[in-house]
């Protein structure tokens, strides 16, 4: 989920009067979904435009499915490899308690 449209590189209008409710029990209205590309490699589809949001938020579930890959996470870094060769889709580094793509989408 974001609230950052420019980050689309598709966009589709939502189904439904769908909304979400954040870790501190507010509702916020879903406005369209779409698909983010994370890197060069790795894209994420279905993500929700929520306005109310003031951070973006990631489904490590649903990347790892969509992607048919396993997330590996280190101390100091994160790598995702395919789940039958192992072959590496793409890696990060953590800065700060976050983990960031190597060659992440920047805005």
């Amino acid at each position: 989920m974001t609230c950052d449209r420019y980050r689309f590189s598709h966009l589709f209008p939502k189904c439904s009067k769908a909304t979400i409710t954040t870790a501190n029990d507010v509702s916020s209205s879903v406005i369209r979904v779409g698909t983010i590309p994370l890197s060069s490699t790795l894209e994420i589809e279905d993500l929700l435009i929520v306005s109310s949001l003031n951070c973006n938020i990631l489904s490590m579930n649903q990347l790892v499915k969509s992607h048919n890959c396993v997330a590996l996470f280190f101390p100091t870094h994160c790598v995702f490899q395919n789940i039958h060769t192992r072959e590496k889709i793409d890696s990060g580094r953590q800065m700060g308690g976050l983990y960031y793509l190597e060659d992440g989408f920047q805005h």
